[in-house]
C-alpha cells in the first residue's frame, strides 16, 4: 500500500516541476518532495529485501540441522549449591 502512495506522490510532483505556470519557488518545493519521496521508496525497497533474506534464511534453518538451545546451567548450579 504504501508503495502506491509513493508512486502517486512520484508522479504528481514529477509534473508539478515540469508543468508551465508554477514558480521556480514552487518547483523546488516539489522537487524536495519529489527527492524525500525517492527516500522513502529506496528505504522500504531495502526493508522489504531485508525482510526477503531473512524469510529465506528461516526456511534454511527449517530444513538444515537443528542446533540444540544453549542449555541453563541455573538448574545444575542449585543442585551443586553454588
Amino acid at each position: 500500500m504504501l508503495f502506491r502512495v509513493l508512486d502517486g506522490v512520484l508522479s504528481l510532483a514529477h509534473k508539478k516541476i515540469h508543468a508551465g505556470g508554477n514558480s521556480d519557488r514552487a518547483k523546488q518545493g516539489w522537487a524536495r518532495v519529489l527527492v524525500s519521496a525517492v527516500s522513502t521508496y529506496g528505504g522500504l525497497l531495502k526493508d522489504e529485501e531485508l525482510e526477503l533474506r531473512v524469510i529465506a534464511l528461516e526456511e534454511k534453518l527449517k530444513n538444515s540441522i537443528l542446533i540444540s538451545k544453549p542449555r541453563d546451567d541455573t538448574k545444575k548450579r542449585a543442585r551443586r549449591g553454588f
